[in-house]
């Protein structure tokens, strides 16, 4: 991306670009390829969405953002802590934003610093899909993984399959299967406000005003109240790309004012926008932030107020009395084999306080915290342990304040330890077992065994074993795979493709299609079949081997049964005899041992082949009706005699075949390299084990057999 951009990129972005390559370069991302096999579906593109599609995408893995609005249109201006302005510095933004870290107190606009993470995003390589509703998750079918139910139905987007989603949405959303709680407080109403910066020389001379508040301004809120009749509290001016103000107010205030037409005990009543005056608010407003403005410096020079999405005037009652929070951080749920880690990040996760930047500090850190349980995850740790340490970060965040912060911001990384002051990482040390048993309860699998064994090294904190663990979710998908079925499926496969190239043929003959060429594509579907050939021979002669050495370990005892019956009449019979059931038992450890650490671990290498080869199958398949389509818009644009509304409706259709030929061509050129070039290793790592196991058995049987040959040779020489 960046050898094709580099001509024609402006000094501001090539200086973005070396930041961004810096931070590329710290240790937890692990050169970029920490999570490269993990692909992360993000719902939400709002600060803490992008936030957390930038760390992904850092980590390697392959993102995509999905976002319902079309535009960016959140005025609001959000105060940032200190070590929020540094990690935004960190990560280019300032390149982007001069202003930022620069005022007396540090803020940037809403719609900006998504903007600015946006244009991050784009450049480290995220896909943005914007318009793009989420609704459900859909469970996996067909090898294919877990997808998402989208709005519109068509949007390529829909071919994405991924192994983490983060939602992002904010406070209105939360992902299924989490619970969540509701934190009834105080009556806290807070207006917000903006007005346009239309660069009026006396807009300069307007002072910010941040965090007035009854105590320590008790004159001016005794004017205001005096002079407008309108109690208000805690009030804040900042101008960023708006003059943005807030400031807290009562319902009894409200009604006195006229703001809200009637009095009702249900909140959503009272503040239903039925139930609002828009043109006393406007007026009301007003004349609060000309009096505050006026009162402290220069009045604001006109009345301008800027526009939300719909057209009103960017004015807002907000109810924080009652705060919404997820009781969980993140959970796992594994349908079919296919894991999916669910987390979420920022309002999502808890509807955190706005006073001071409180709530975007805490966003952003929820978004580090996030990222870095997908590095763990993808580290293949035990899932169980994972998710623990998630909730321990989550209960520090929630009682976070300036003290539990380290003071060295520029060292803030992915690592807790790097942030927190007071974190214990040790997973699972010390806690109750209740505690344990709801971690236990976030893990929501159809594999019983797979709970089993998690659970087991979870309580226990023994050592966790990636490889035994891998076979017990493959025995399960085998398990669960219907022999008939999937003979059914094998032809019904067979049949498709043969129906495929023989339609394909036809329409060559007649002229009636195209064929793309892609020989990357080309040259690494031809690796993975040579790879997938040479994987099913290896795992034939393998099992051929054990099934030799279990015939060998029966024939053997056969023998020695044999003859003992010829030897009844020789001193110490039970040695020999006991001799000969070691022998047997360390034959069939042997066996066992094979089966578990070599050919279990080929039959899982094995069987990811399965899916890889549907989506070539399917790639193909999805390359075929794109060319014919291609074709037939062609030749429509080029005869004239053809209607308008039959070439757009082939236009539509070609440009639907498209997007669904190149969404899953781009994951064949991810994961294809990337399942090739892990072969040697894999290989190398199961002869060891091979050969390791054989010499040790060899040498025990060896030791036997010699015992056995020193009682025949006594036998031999008394006799």
């Amino acid at each position: 991306l960046k050898s094709r951009l580099a001509d024609k990129l402006s000094y501001r972005y090539k200086e973005l670009w070396k930041v961004l390559e810096k931070r590329a370069k710290r240790s937890c991302y692990g050169g970029n390829k920490q999570c490269q096999e993990l692909r992360v579906l993000v719902v939400g593109a709002g600060p803490c969405g992008l936030r957390t599609a930038v760390e992904c995408q850092l980590l390697g893995a392959r993102t995509v953002v999905v976002e319902e609005s079309h535009t960016f249109s959140r005025n609001a201006v959000l105060e940032l802590w200190k070590f929020v302005v540094e990690d935004l510095k960190l990560l280019g933004v300032k390149r982007l934003f001069s202003r930022l870290g620069t005022g007396s107190t540090d803020h940037i606009s809403t719609k900006v610093l998504q903007t600015a993470l946006l244009k991050i995003c784009c450049l480290l390589g995220v896909q943005v899909y914007t318009g793009v509703k989420f609704h459900s998750l859909l469970e996996p079918e067909d090898e294919q993984g877990w997808h998402a139910r989208l709005e519109p139905e068509d949007h390529e987007a829909r071919h994405f399959s991924f192994d983490v989603v983060v939602g992002a949405t904010g406070a209105g959303f939360c992902m299924q299967g989490f619970n969540r709680g509701r934190h009834q407080g105080p009556e806290t109403l807070s207006v917000t406000a903006s007005l346009k910066v239309e660069g009026r020389p006396e807009e300069d001379l307007v002072s910010e005003l941040p965090h007035l508040n009854r105590s320590m301004h008790a004159q001016f809120f005794k004017d205001l109240e005096k002079e407008l009749h309108f109690k208000i509290e805690n009030f804040s001016y900042f101008r960023d790309d708006t003059h943005f103000y807030q400031f807290d107010v009562t319902s009894e205030s409200l009604v006195q004012q006229k703001i809200l037409k009637e009095w009702f005990e249900c909140r959503n009543r009272l503040l239903a926008q039925s139930n609002v005056d828009l043109k006393n608010l406007k007026k009301e407003v007003l004349e609060v932030c000309k009096f505050a403005t006026r009162y402290h410096s220069r009045m604001i020079p006109h009345n301008n107020f800027e526009k939300k999405s719909n057209g009103d005037p960017d004015i807002t009652i907000h109810d924080f009395s009652n705060r919404f929070y997820s009781k969980e951080a993140s959970k796992a749920v594994i349908r079919k084999g296919f894991p999916l880690l669910i987390c979420q990040v920022g309002d999502s996760l808890a509807n955190f306080p706005w006073e001071e930047g409180s709530g975007v500090a805490r966003g952003i850190l929820s978004c580090l915290d996030c990222c870095w349980m997908i590095r763990a995850w993808s580290l293949q740790a035990n899932p169980l342990q994972v998710l623990h340490e998630r909730e321990n970060l989550y209960k520090v965040l929630n009682k976070l304040t300036h003290s539990d912060l380290k003071l060295n911001i520029k060292g803030y990384d992915l690592d807790p330890s790097s942030r927190y002051t007071n974190v214990d990482l040790d997973r699972g040390k010390g806690e109750e077992d209740e505690e344990k048993n709801n971690i236990i309860k976030y893990y929501d699998t159809d594999n019983t065994e797979e709970l089993r064994y998690l659970t087991e090294k979870y309580l226990s904190r023994n050592y966790f074993d990636k490889l035994s663990y891998a076979n017990i979710v493959y025995r399960y998908k085998s398990k669960k795979d219907n022999p008939g079925k999937e003979k059914a499926t094998k032809w019904s496969s067979s049949l498709r493709k043969k129906t495929c190239r023989l339609r394909e043929s036809f329409y060559l003959r007649f002229g009636k299609t195209e064929v793309t060429k892609d020989e990357d594509i080309e040259q690494k579907i031809s690796q993975f079949r040579a790879q997938d050939s040479e994987v099913k021979r290896l795992n034939a002669v393998v099992e051929n081997y054990v099934s030799a050495l279990a015939a060998v370990n029966k024939a053997e005892s056969d023998l020695f049964l044999t003859w003992a019956d010829n030897i009844q009449d020789w001193n110490n019979l039970e040695n020999f005899l006991q001799n000969a059931e070691d022998i047997k038992e360390k034959r069939t450890s042997n066996t066992d041992n094979l089966k578990k650490d070599v050919v279990e671990p080929l039959r899982t290498y094995k069987h990811q082949f399965r899916e890889v080869k549907g989506r070539v199958d399917k790639c193909e398949q999805l390359r075929i009706e794109f060319d014919r389509l291609k074709f037939s818009l062609k030749s429509m644009q080029d005869n004239q005699k053809i209607s308008k509304a039959v070439v757009d409706e082939t236009s539509k259709k070609h440009d639907k075949a498209e997007d669904a030929y190149l969404a899953v061509l781009n994951e064949l050129k991810q994961e294809l390299p990337a399942l090739y070039g892990v072969r040697r290793e894999f290989f190398a790592h199961s002869l060891y084990n091979m050969f390791i196991q054989q010499n040790n058995f060899h040498n025990d049987l060896s030791y036997i057999y010699r015992e056995m040959s020193e009682y025949v040779l006594i036998k031999l020489k008394t006799d």
